[in-house]
């Protein structure tokens, strides 16, 4: 059976998706090899530390390695190069023109920026449209977004669409300074030294132009579908569409506000205040007071919106009703707040307090034995507390994991909580790893005084110190070579959010379905109908998200047969003579799709199946993941 000859149907999700890009999961990072630089040269290498590429750079080289889709980018001082995930060279050296270069990555397009130009290029190196000469005095800047690549030179901003060609007419510059360009999705704003302007992807203007009240530019924050201008003397709200949401929030401080956006809430700190309102401006509960001198902090998880000022930590639920009391400051410094999604972390001067989300304390205060304020991390359901003579490892609910960890000598970066273990260096000379019960895998690995950083994976650890770099597993044990460099390494691991194909649900009558292909942004993955009736009528569904209880078509005539997901898409296809029929997919390269599910099942025309006369298979949720 060959493809060639079996019914075979292309098709892409990029408009679709826009519809599920809410749907995004948290990815399942998994990591092969990593990346390494030093003071002439970059590298990517293997799991177990074998080089796939090297590039030797010349002394103090700039270099830099970025990733998009499913290639690595290099820039250095010739030009740049273009990799696959293996390390392999795709096409050739795109040289530079001038003194100095740049990469703006996006989509599926990636933008060189030379002295005098701008150049694009597809992912595997080819030249697309014509370069876009400067205009101005200075080196152009590039922002690539939404199939859009715009040119920012000193006197305009202009648009183009992937590939160089022109949308709309030049936005002219009003003031002295470069304009600033920001796409959020199909909105453009600009920014120059007089007013923002918001600009739909093909150059129309969307109301009227925002002119500053203040002397200084304005600032601009962009959250999904409202646009915040900050004055020296105001904050106003804007839909995408440029109509103003709310009143003005004047400022009552002597300072120039703040803004922290979170989901449905905006946050505005003024130097006396904070206010919280929601994206359409409306305040929500009242003004927190600042009972300090200096501007309150706040710290934003799930559910919860925690408020700290020179005296005291505050915390309030999504509505500003406050939960617990407020808690006092036991030294003279100000506290400093650790949060996650179900605890939050006070640190004294003195002690550590840990508190659930509803302000409620856990467990005893933790007195400082050292003689400096404590440092914590917190990650899942541990907290580590550490002090200049020990480490102590803690649950959510303040109860103690294991036995102290007596220490030398750690800095901030010292001790490091990851999602299987972590890690202390101690005294410069030893790395310990440690379960998330305190518990020692392994034997100590003995590192230089140059040591930099560890870091860690699912399963192995990277130390770098004076000039190697060695990966271990999670008991100590060397993996592969330590990899020696010319001097001052700088290295982190080369990770990719796995994408997944998960079978589910049964199918009824003969046919089946099944796909191939990495699930990844930027690829291509066909799912197969097989063992269907032959020559007959058939269509792929694509629903985002599974439905909570599947559609029974057992009382339409069809027992046994069922609908897995809603269903927005559907595609239709004829099978071959052997019951066989094929669909590609085509995933959109934009990493803003990383994480986004979807669910496809095939029925197909079968009259001896059932009364209804239908075949159904059972379904593929498929997540979209990165390749680099």
């Amino acid at each position: 059976m060959s493809l060639s000859t079996n019914p075979f149907r292309s098709c892409c999700l990029t408009a679709a998706l826009f519809a599920a890009a809410p749907l995004a999961a948290q990815m399942e990072i998994t990591c092969g090899g990593y990346v390494l630089t030093d003071s002439n040269s970059v590298r990517l290498l293997d799991p177990q530390g074998g080089t796939a590429f090297h590039l030797v750079a010349g002394s103090f080289p700039y270099a830099t390695l970025s990733a998009v889709g499913p290639r690595i980018v290099v820039t250095e001082s010739a030009g740049v190069r273009i990799l696959d995930r293996s390390g392999a060279l795709v096409g050739a050296l795109i040289a530079k023109l001038g003194s100095f270069q740049s990469v703006a990555l996006g989509d599926d397009r990636i933008v060189v920026i030379d002295d005098d130009r701008v150049r694009i290029f597809d992912l595997d190196g080819a030249a697309i449209g014509a370069p876009i000469q400067k205009t101005g005095t200075q080196r152009q800047s590039v922002e690539v977004g939404g199939g859009r690549v715009i040119v920012i030179d000193t006197d305009r901003v202009r648009i183009f669409d992937r590939d160089g060609l022109p949308i709309g007419a030049p936005i002219p510059n009003t003031g002295q300074f470069k304009q600033r360009v920001q796409v959020a999705g199909d909105r453009i704003v600009v920014t120059d030294d007089n007013r923002v302007q918001i600009f739909d992807k093909d150059g129309l203007p969307k109301g009227a132009p925002i002119t500053k009240t203040g002397t200084n530019r304005q600032t601009v924050i962009i959250d999904g579908d409202r646009i915040i201008v900050i004055d020296d003397d105001r904050v106003r709200i804007f839909d995408k569409d440029g109509f103003p949401q709310g009143a003005p929030i004047t400022k009552t401080g002597t300072s120039r506000q703040q803004v922290k956006i979170d989901g449905d809430r905006i946050i505005v700190i003024d130097t006396d205040r904070v206010r919280v309102f929601d994206k359409n401006g409306f305040p929500i509960g009242a003004p927190v007071t600042n009972t300090g001198t200096h501007p309150q902090t706040v710290e934003i998880t799930k559910d919860r919106i925690i408020i700290t000022d020179d005296n005291r930590t505050e915390i309030f639920d999504r509505g500003m009703v406050p939960q617990g009391a407020p808690i006092a400051k036991t030294g003279t410094d100000r506290q400093i707040v650790v949060v996650s999604d179900d605890a939050v972390v006070v640190i004294d001067q003195d002690r550590t307090r840990i508190f659930d989300k509803n302000g409620l304390a856990q467990g005893a205060p933790i007195l400082k034995t050292g003689w400096d304020t404590q440092r914590v991390r917190i990650d899942g359901n541990r907290i580590l507390v550490t002090d200049t003579d020990q480490v102590r490892v803690f649950d959510l609910s303040g109860n103690p994991i294991g036995a102290p960890i007596p220490v030398t000598q750690v800095d901030e970066y010292d001790v490091l909580l990851f999602p299987t273990c972590f890690t202390i260096v101690d005294n410069f000379s030893t790395v310990k790893i440690y379960d998330r019960d305190a518990q020692l895998l392994g034997n100590p690995i003995p590192v230089g005084l140059g040591v930099q950083h560890v870091q860690a994976t699912a399963d192995r650890l990277l130390v770098v110190d004076d000039n190697r770099v060695r990966q271990f597993d999670m008991l100590g044990q060397q993996i592969g070579s330590a990899v020696f460099t010319a001097g001052d390494p700088e290295a982190r691991p080369l990770c990719f959010a796995a994408g997944s194909l998960e079978y589910y649900g049964p199918a009824c009558g003969s046919a089946q379905q099944s796909a191939y292909g990495e699930p990844i942004v930027g690829s291509t993955v066909h799912y197969e109908l097989l063992a269907a009736p032959a020559s007959a009528l058939a269509m792929m569904s694509i629903g985002f998200g599974r439905l909570p209880s599947p559609l029974d078509l057992g009382p339409y005539g069809a027992p046994g047969c069922l609908v897995q997901s809603d269903t927005p898409i559907v595609y239709p296809l004829v099978t071959d003579t052997e019951g066989y029929g094929s669909i590609g997919v085509g995933l959109p390269v934009d990493q803003v799709w990383l994480g986004v599910q979807f669910t496809t099942q095939f029925f197909a025309i079968d009259p001896p199946a059932n009364a209804l006369g239908v075949a159904v298979t059972g379904a593929i949720e498929t997540t979209i993941g990165q390749g680099v």
